[in-house]
């Protein structure tokens, strides 16, 4: 595990300062960004796009199988060892072991936003937000790959919180009720960030798509 000090910069938000170093961050922008192999994908949010992604990552195991540049192959090896890291670290935090339970590479491009929302929960039909038994102790990490852009801080409005992480670093919470958050509108620039996702070790193991 990357041991690192964390700081609780409000209650249940966590704090690395340069998790990793700019230069692997550098590595790990340029290569998934222009990633040949896994081409952005517009996602359901105007100018927000979603490159290489995953889920149920067991260990041993690489977040994707290996392409035909070195280089891409490089920010495979180092995706899969921050994932097991956070991993780790997740577990220390929330007092148990969890595992990987998705990811993705997440750009931003100008005009972009994330609208208020709360990880682990959905609205109802009646407006309510509801929890989601798939989601319901998932711990969410967003690990900071650029920040050579304008706008596109992240908010957590309850904690009155508003944040913009410098190259590498790294912000985990719980996704519950009390975390609602948005990022806010991107003025310029693309913001480049490593999604991940961490249920308890175990947890939905009925169902096969889970790992034990």
């Amino acid at each position: 595990m990357i041991n690192k000090e964390v700081k609780e910069i409000s209650k249940g938000v966590y704090y690395i300062k340069q998790y990793i170093s700019k230069e692997t961050a550098e590595t790990l922008s340029k290569y998934l960004s222009s990633d040949s192999v896994h081409v952005l994908n517009k996602t359901s949010s105007d100018e927000v796009y979603s490159g290489l992604s995953g889920s149920k990552l067991n260990n041993p195991g690489t977040v994707m199988g290996y392409g035909p540049s070195g280089s891409y192959n490089v920010a495979i090896d180092i995706s899969t060892f921050i994932l097991f890291s956070i991993n780790e670290l997740i577990g220390n935090y929330f007092n148990g072991k969890h595992q990987v339970k998705s990811w993705f590479f997440s750009c931003m491009k100008t005009g972009s936003f994330n609208p208020y929302h709360t990880d682990n929960y959905y609205l109802n039909d009646d407006g309510k937000r509801v929890i989601d038994p798939n989601f319901a102790y998932d711990k969410s990490a967003i690990l900071y790959l650029n920040d050579n852009y304008v706008g596109g801080e992240l908010f957590f409005p309850n904690q009155n919180l508003l944040v913009k992480p410098e190259i590498g670093d790294l912000i985990f919470f719980e996704g519950d009720l009390d975390k609602p958050h948005e990022v806010k509108k991107v003025a310029s620039g693309e913001r480049h960030a490593f999604i991940t996702f961490y249920e308890p070790e175990g947890y939905l193991a009925d169902n096969g798509n889970i790992s034990k």
